[in-house]
């Protein structure tokens, strides 16, 4: 398949996955710091959902 005929896709379709990392750190937080990693992941799961 020649790559040059698929052509590119906006810049917006990294952030979605780029998102699923904080919310993974905002558990692990949450492990120690409740208020802090829940707020961090249920921040990032939203604006995940949002894209």
């Amino acid at each position: 398949m020649n790559p040059q005929l698929i052509g590119t896709y906006p810049w917006y379709e990294n952030l979605i996955p780029l998102s699923l990392f904080p919310g993974v750190i905002g558990l692990a937080l949450a492990w120690r710091w409740e208020g802090f990693g829940s707020v961090l992941s249920i921040v990032c799961v939203i604006a995940n959902y949002l894209m």
